[in-house]
């Protein structure tokens, strides 16, 4: 049943609805292994950062940098009045800003940089250059082998 509908949609001569088609069936195409190959990607990353932590656990290490990650913006549209208008009015929703520290660590004659997402209340709590406990509430985000 597909493999006919299939076959009816790609015989030319094409109509403007058939290229529409097509058009959309590519697009949806593209969109699938983008959105795979990113997640496969993230997936792998987030791998190699676990198991690197794993490897290497650290527990002081030496501020380089503070950083704000900042939250995503996102608009949601609802009724003016629920259950009684049709007026839509958007609203705007922002998702909190994230902070994170950039410490440079030793561990086993390996020197990197870590970077590990912080809750606020430790933001700029510490100096640049200061040695730091690595809090159990720090979440590794990232690493560079210098």
């Amino acid at each position: 049943m597909l493999l006919e509908l299939l076959s009816e949609l790609f015989r030319p001569p094409y109509d403007v609805y058939q290229v529409i088609m097509i058009a959309l069936i590519l697009l949806l195409w593209v969109y699938t292994v983008a959105m795979v190959s990113y997640v496969f990607r993230r997936l792998l990353f987030n791998r190699e950062i676990k198991r690197f932590f794993v490897e290497h656990r650290v527990k002081t290490g030496m501020v380089m940098q503070y950083e704000i990650i900042d939250g995503e913006t996102y608009t949601t549209i609802s009724p003016a009045i629920p259950g009684m208008s049709s007026i839509l009015v958007p609203k705007a929703h922002q998702t909190p800003d994230q902070f994170a520290i950039v410490l440079e660590c030793r561990d086993a004659g390996v020197r990197f940089h870590a970077k590990y997402k912080i809750p606020s209340s430790d933001y700029k709590k510490h100096k640049k250059g200061a040695t730091v406990r690595i809090e159990d509430d720090w979440t590794p985000i990232g690493f560079q082998v210098l």
